[in-house]
C-alpha cells in the first residue's frame, strides 16, 4: 500500500500547478476524488462525471493506444501491456 501511495503522490506532484484545469488533471490522470467546485458540479448536472472516474473504461483506452506498439514484440509484448496498465492503476491509486 505504501507503493502506491506514493506512486500516486508522484503522479500528482507531476500535476500542473498553475493551472485551472489541475483538478481535471488530477482526476483524470491520478484518480484523485475532485472538490465540489462549480465546474464539478456542472460537470456532475450534465452527465460527464464519469469522465473524470478512473474506471474500466481508462484501462480499455490505454489498452487501445499500447496495444499496436507491444505487438511488435510479439508474446512478450502482452506482458509489457499488462505492466503499463497496471502501473496506471497503481498511479491513480486503484481509484
Amino acid at each position: 500500500a505504501s507503493i502506491i501511495q506514493k506512486m500516486n503522490s508522484t503522479c500528482l506532484d507531476f500535476s500542473p500547478q498553475q493551472s485551472s484545469y489541475r483538478a481535471i488533471y488530477e482526476a483524470l490522470v491520478c484518480g484523485k476524488t475532485p472538490q465540489p467546485t462549480p465546474f464539478i458540479q456542472n460537470i456532475r448536472i450534465t452527465g460527464l462525471y464519469h469522465l473524470l472516474v478512473v474506471s474500466g473504461s481508462h484501462l480499455i483506452f490505454l489498452d487501445a493506444m499500447i496495444k499496436p506498439i507491444t505487438k511488435l514484440f510479439g508474446r512478450s509484448g502482452e506482458l509489457v501491456c499488462f505492466g503499463l496498465l497496471a502501473l496506471f492503476s497503481m498511479t491513480s491509486g486503484f481509484a
